[in-house]
């Protein structure tokens, strides 16, 4: 809201990711490099191949997956409009 209120395009809500921000306005070239750098450094995907997230949904037994998914469900149902 306070974004429209302000006529701003954009609100960042977090302060790291508002920093972050800050940093890749005055200095987007090692912004740019820093990522591609903590990209190399994060662990390989054990498989190459591409999974749609409903196929990890049935075959993972993992309760937190699930819980987040109903939930996630549960909110997407709560903001669809019901008045068409």
């Amino acid at each position: 809201m306070r974004a429209t209120v302000n006529n701003e395009s954009e609100l960042i809500l977090s302060a790291p990711a508002n920093l972050i921000a800050r940093m890749h306005g005055m200095a987007p070239g090692l912004t740019t490099y820093l990522f591609a750098l903590t990209n190399r450094l994060l662990p390989k995907s054990a498989s190459q191949r591409m999974v749609s997230g409903r196929q990890v949904a049935h075959e993972t037994d993992s309760k937190v997956l699930r819980t987040a998914m109903q939930l996630g469900h549960k909110a997407a149902g709560d903001l669809q409009p019901t008045d068409v």
